[in-house]
């Protein structure tokens, strides 16, 4: 790669790789400045259409070109053009079924707080009190697994939770 962005340079700049404007850029430099090369020979480019809009012409697929035209009428194009109904329909009913999924059904207290703890984890979060001493922390940790698996008898004084009678 970087012999052949070193070979466009010479051709270019009509100086040797060797050369120090050559040597104190990064290949990233090199790629962005041969990249703005590429594209000025062979636009795909983004133009203003006669209301000053900015929009992407000539991309070489009728679709796209219909959706940047409405996007630069200030239109919403209609993705679902995309796909084919027998697609729409399998999208839907995997939508609908995943919206009516619990992630946490048939799942004690306890696994379920597990389970939010390890995605926690994945995602770089700390699950847990901070500045407490290991030995502090392992304690709460006993703690609150003994709670989630008998959990304490709180009175409710005779209000309950979403009845939707």
């Amino acid at each position: 790669m970087q012999e052949s962005l070193s070979r466009w340079w010479v051709r270019k700049y009509k100086l040797p790789s060797n050369h120090e404007l050559f040597q104190d850029r990064t290949i990233f430099e090199h790629l962005v400045d041969f990249y703005l090369d590429k594209f000025e020979q062979n636009p795909i480019e983004a133009q203003r259409n006669k209301d000053g809009e900015i929009q992407f012409t000539e991309t070489g697929d009728e679709l796209i070109d219909k959706w940047e035209e409405q996007i630069a009428r200030g239109e919403a194009p209609d993705l679902n053009e995309a796909f084919s109904p027998e697609s729409l329909a399998y999208l839907a009913k995997k939508s609908k079924q995943a919206r009516g999924a619990d992630p946490y059904a048939n799942m004690s207290m306890k696994d379920m707080f597990d389970s939010v703890s390890e995605q926690a984890n994945r995602e770089g979060l700390t699950v847990g009190k901070h500045g407490l001493t290991p030995r502090q922390q392992a304690i709460l940790q006993q703690d609150q697994h003994r709670v989630l698996q008998d959990p304490p008898q709180i009175p409710t004084f005779g209000f309950t939770e979403d009845c939707d009678d």
